[in-house]
């Protein structure tokens, strides 16, 4: 059975595909229009080419550590979400549960492995009335 993916929906990922898709459609219509052909003569006449390069370089490693700081996010939020969904098969006699490999493990060592989630031993309060008054409450 295969494990469940976690979809993890993040504003990072939209940003990225909307700065993507916006700087594609700058890109070709300003290639339709010749506007970078336009665009060089005019710089060259004002002298401003070392400044458009300067700021496009800074445009560019702002967004690219815009987009790795969103990424790094996404990635620690992934790796923070675990969480156990769909069906898990528990034998009914032994209450062991077969993990994704086949394998029959005690349950609690299957919680422990499929999620950050831990187990405690406890006594819900119908198995505490039915055992004997005088014992002692919990297992250690």
């Amino acid at each position: 059975m295969p494990q469940p993916r976690i979809e993890v929906t993040s504003r990072a990922r939209d940003d990225v595909i909307i700065l993507t898709v916006v700087g594609a459609i700058v890109f070709v219509l300003s290639a339709a229009l010749d506007v970078f052909g336009h665009l060089a003569l005019w710089l060259h006449d004002q002298q401003l080419v070392d400044d458009l390069v300067s700021f496009v370089l800074i445009v560019a490693i702002a967004f690219g550590v815009f987009t790795w700081r969103r990424l790094a996010e996404l990635r620690e939020a992934r790796e923070t979400i675990r969480i156990l969904s769909g069906v898990i098969h528990v034998c009914a006699w032994c209450r062991r549960a077969r993990g994704h490999d086949e394998a029959w493990i005690p349950l609690e060592d299957y919680v422990r492995r499929e999620s950050a989630a831990d187990v405690s031993p406890d006594l819900c309060p119908d198995c505490e009335r039915r055992t004997a008054p005088g014992k002692r409450r919990g297992f250690f």
